[in-house]
């Protein structure tokens, strides 16, 4: 595609208004000739992150294209989602596209790349989004015996494990450390639940009625809202 010269001659001689330029416009771009590089695409991607890809495209006789101006879209799905992620593109007008997104929920999900409503070699990709670092503050207590418990009596309440986004994460039981401040000894240990590895059951017995701080933290930093006042 560009401004072509073509010239012709007759006996050595150029005719009237050779040489002749002629512009050659661009075939249609072709999705399927397409080439798309970049962390964006997957497999795994972390919750928080932001992932780009360049999108180079071609028309539909393999050639590369020259400008801008193409359909170029990203989208990002899954049941779990509230609404689709739609990637920023940026058109380069030389040909290339750059895009990115940045997802915050975890799972499993598909990534939509269409060059003119048609899909690019391999999409949708299917992509692995995994949860970022815990985030102490964002991880919570809940139960019954969180704030009280009857004296003697052994109570629970269950910790839930997340990331800066609420997602669920994955950690060891030596990452949680659980106390018990008052007028009294007591009894405690941490239990990770059977069918979900970001949930741990706290149980504690304590002997003495009073007050009590209760003291859950997470790889070194308190929970959200602890320490928890405890009555017994």
């Amino acid at each position: 595609s560009g401004k072509h010269t073509v010239a012709v001659t007759l006996a050595g001689q150029h005719v009237k208004g050779s040489p002749f330029s002629v512009p050659v416009h661009p075939t249609k771009v072709k999705a399927s000739e397409c080439v798309v590089v970049g962390s964006a695409l997957g497999p795994r991607i972390v919750a928080g992150d932001t992932v780009e890809a360049r999108i180079e495209a071609h028309e539909q006789d393999g050639q590369r294209r020259t400008q801008g101006g193409d359909r170029v879209t990203g989208t990002m799905t899954a049941p779990f989602l509230p609404a689709p992620l739609a990637a920023t593109v940026t058109d380069n007008n030389d040909g290339t596209y750059s895009l990115s997104y940045t997802p915050v929920r975890s799972g499993s999900c598909q990534f939509a790349l269409e060059v003119d409503r048609e899909h690019v070699p391999g999409s949708p990709f299917v992509i692995e989004v995994a949860a970022g670092p815990v985030d102490a503050k964002q991880c919570m207590c809940k139960g019954d015996n969180l704030n009280h418990v009857v004296a003697g009596n052994g109570g629970t309440f269950d910790l839930f494990i997340r990331d800066h986004f609420k997602n669920p994460v994955f950690i060891d039981r030596d990452d949680i450390a659980f106390e018990l401040d008052g007028p009294g000894s007591a009894k405690k240990g941490v239990h990770k639940d059977s069918n979900d590895a970001s949930i741990f059951h706290i149980k504690y017995k304590v002997l003495v009625a009073g007050n009590y701080n209760s003291i859950v933290s997470v790889a070194g930093m308190p929970v959200y809202g602890s320490p928890f006042g405890l009555f017994a």
